[in-house]
């Protein structure tokens, strides 16, 4: 196994395949199965940089190891020299003959005793350093350890002698240090356990960085081809949500939703024919009644649901501005955005401060409000100002949302809503329940959790499909 790696690791050819062979599997994964969106297309970032990271962790090592290595041999070369050096210093140290004349110091013998036993010392120290330059070339062994310290003791009192060694001392000395940035190099040209596991996987971890990152820019492209090319399509979805949902019947609309799911799902032959209740049923070999019902995040019984909220804020929105130009207001043009945590329960009142709120600031300049301003008014968190006067001046709302995450208690609820309608169905073999998330509409736009989601169990339905439209996410809950 492990020479296998290897030879992938070394083998130009069978990376460019591997490469290629995770370039389709990822396409495959991440593109076509699980239909990564732009969130989780960034969070794979995380990975093709570790992955990257750890790769490039390893060409560094295996650059170090190569320039030390080049390294290594100019600074043998260097210690080879520096041996030299001692050794010369050593045999040709002068050993000299003196004869007693009458000018002689009375210490001469002393004298002579001492130059004697330097020369003796020198004369052993040569010997622990046989070995020439040329010898040491060509049996390309490392520069010996040479030590002052390690050499035989000698104890003199002589200046000149005492001068003579000193000199020798620091030749060896420099010698030491030349020869430790040698062994210093070339301990940097062997690799750790860990240095060599990076080595062997660097160009295999390259190739899935690579790989990871190309299959991003192909899922964001297509993201963003579908936002392009959808243009059409979103203006046709806007048309459904809340506000202009008396222009289309029902069946319309369930049609449409289910003609964008059957793109993205593949469904079992038969011929499709739409109903009600189920709404769509497919008669092939087992006849399937496909219930579809919209995911709302909250039920729209409730005040503060957003398909309540939406509507209040545009009719105050328009009613305010009608009681501003009534008492005589200028043209100009102001956005409103509202606070969802801070849902409209007094319509009367909000429109009243609404109004008061336009004329305080008819005259600022254009841009964007202080808060402090408005502050009373708990229902806004945003106001924009236009000054410009415009004969169909109009007052605006801009909702920002926050997407929450898919709530599996909702889904349920959702699910046994529809159980309770099951026994009016017309009869089939079995039943699925299809839940539309429609982005554009905010009262449902949330994000379908995938992993760790725990199942849902229903006797009626044999499937429970969870799908938000434009992205083609699906998520079979059942």
């Amino acid at each position: 196994m492990f020479d296998l790696i290897i030879e992938l690791a070394t083998n130009k050819f069978y990376l460019i395949l591997l490469l290629i062979s995770l370039l389709v599997l990822f396409h495959w994964l991440f593109i076509r199965i699980y239909k990564f969106d732009k969130v989780k297309f960034k969070k794979l970032e995380y990975f093709y940089l570790s992955a990257a990271l750890i790769g490039i962790i390893g060409m560094s090592a295996n650059l170090r190891i190569w320039w030390t290595s080049n390294e290594l041999v100019y600074s043998k070369q260097y210690a080879y020299s520096a041996y030299g050096w001692v050794r010369e210093s050593a045999y040709g140290y002068y050993c000299m003959k003196f004869n007693r004349r009458s000018w002689s110091p009375n210490n001469f013998d002393e004298i002579v005793k001492e130059h004697d036993e330097v020369c003796e010392w020198f004369k052993n120290v040569s010997e622990t350093i046989s070995k020439t330059v040329k010898d040491l070339e060509e049996s390309g062994e490392d520069p010996p350890d040479i030590r002052f310290s390690s050499l035989p003791k000698i104890s003199i009192n002589d200046e000149f002698l005492i001068t003579e060694l000193s000199r020798f001392k620091t030749i060896i000395e420099d010698y030491q240090r030349i020869r430790q940035t040698y062994f210093h190099l070339k301990e940097k040209t062997n690799k750790t356990t860990f240095e060599g596991f990076l080595l062997i996987f660097s160009p295999i971890l390259i190739c899935i960085a690579l790989a990871l990152r190309f299959t991003k820019v192909t899922g964001e492209i297509k993201i963003e081809k579908a936002n392009q090319t959808n243009s059409a399509d979103l203006k046709s979805r806007t048309a459904l949500t809340p506000s202009k949902m008396n222009r289309i019947s029902n069946q319309d609309i369930e049609k449409y939703y289910f003609e964008k799911f059957r793109d993205d799902y593949p469904l079992p032959r038969g011929v499709i024919t739409y109903d009600d209740s189920p709404d769509v049923i497919i008669k092939g070999e087992r006849q399937i009644g496909i219930e579809l019902t919209n995911f709302y995040i909250e039920k729209g019984s409730r005040p503060k649901s957003e398909q309540v909220q939406s509507k209040l804020r545009e009719k105050i929105v328009s009613e305010a501005q009608r009681s501003y130009l009534l008492e005589s207001g200028k043209k100009i043009e102001i956005t409103f955005g509202f606070d969802e945590a801070n849902p409209i329960k007094d319509k009367k009142k909000l429109i009243t401060n609404i109004v008061d709120l336009a004329k305080k600031i008819e005259k600022c300049g254009a841009g964007e409000v202080r808060k402090d301003i408005y502050g009373a008014i708990s229902e806004l968190c945003f106001v924009y100002l236009n000054d410009k006067e415009y004969q169909n001046a109009k007052w605006r709302v801009m909702q920002v949302y926050n997407v929450p995450l898919m709530s599996r208690d909702r889904l349920i609820e959702i699910v046994k809503e529809k159980e309770e309608r099951a026994l009016n169905y017309k009869k089939c073999d079995e039943y699925w329940l299809l839940v539309i998330v429609d982005f554009i509409n905010p009262a449902q736009d949330q994000e379908i959790e995938f992993d760790n989601f725990d199942k849902i169990q229903t006797d009626t339905f044999e499937k429970v499909i969870v799908y938000k439209t434009l992205f083609g996410h699906i998520l079979e809950a059942k």
